[in-house]
Order: C-alpha cells, then structure tokens, then sequence
C-alpha cells in the first residue's frame, strides 16, 4: 500500500513538473515565433536631412548632416544593436558617403515597438567624390538621394553580429526634408 503512495507521489510529481516546464517555455517560443516578422518590419526612416556648401577656407566643401531612425515594429526581445551603416547616393546613383555609424552611448538593445536614433554629422572635400554634386549646391538645384541602410545586430547570444538590410529611402534635398 505504502509503494503505491510513493508511486501515485511521484506521478503526480512528475505531471506538476511537466505543466511548470511548460508554462516556462511558452513565453521563449512565443518570442522565438516572432523574430522573422521582427526582422522583416525593420525599417529605416529619415528625420533629416541637409547637404551644405561650405566655403570658408577658399577649399569648398560640403557638408551631410542627417538623423536616421531604425524602427522596431514587434514585440519580440532581444534585438541589441551592434552597429549601423548608411550609404548615401545621389542623382545617377554616385555614391557618396559610406560608414558605420554606434549605437547611442548606452543604449544598444532595440526593445519591441521602439526606436533608435543615428546621427551623421560628415564633411566631405575630394573634388573626385564631390566634384559634380558642387555646380548643384552653387545653383540651389534640388538634388535626388538615395539612402541605404544596414543594421548589425546581436541575435540569440550569437557572438557575431547578423546583417540586416533596411529599405532603401529616396527623397529630394532641398524641398523633401529640411
């Protein structure tokens, strides 16, 4: 009699195990179900935009400034950013700035239904790269760009940052954004 009390304790022992176990998974698997729409509503977006003519040392430059704004549109956790990168073509498809930019001091984790700023602040002078983008600038035409955007991010505890392509965004500098 004493065996089957022993033996009833541990059945049900094992089904309480069993329903906690379960309980404990549902919330990774949910999560784990939601990273590829997490992935796939990733966007970029830009919040401004300027490219100036600079002229102050008889060597004319010119001047991107610019605000992007990666969106995380999902309830999935466990985005953390490594790093961005932008790529910034005009006209004909010149490409003219290429770089990385960090994630802001302190703030590398994309939680779900938020946002992360990157702000590019560049001067550019090689007249190979700038030189027929100035008769442009002299002129105040408006300037058709396209901006490509990358992001790096830490997936599951991998090690090694994961590329992930953004949309591309078109505007026309001046009149688009200011």
């Amino acid at each position: 009699m004493g065996g089957l009390k022993v033996k009833r304790l541990v059945e049900y022992g094992f089904y309480g195990w069993a329903v906690v176990s379960l309980i404990l998974m549902i919330f990774p698997i949910c999560n784990y179900l939601e990273f590829y729409p997490a992935i796939r509503n990733l966007f970029l977006s830009v919040e401004s935009f300027s490219c100036t003519l600079l002229n102050s040392t008889g060597e004319e430059k010119v001047r991107i400034t610019s605000t992007f704004v990666v969106f995380h549109n999902s309830s999935f956790i466990g985005l953390e950013v490594f790093r961005f990168n932008v790529r910034i073509f005009y006209e004909e498809g010149v490409e003219l700035v290429s770089t990385y930019l960090s994630p802001p001091a302190g703030k590398r984790v994309l939680g779900p239904y938020s946002a992360m700023k990157f702000l590019l602040n560049i001067t550019l002078s090689d007249k190979t790269l700038i030189g027929d983008l100035l008769p442009l600038l002299k002129n105040n035409e408006p300037v058709e760009w396209t901006i490509y955007g990358s992001i790096y991010l830490y997936i599951f505890g991998n090690p090694y940052p994961q590329l992930i392509n953004l949309n591309p965004v078109e505007l026309v500098y001046p009149s688009s954004l200011a």
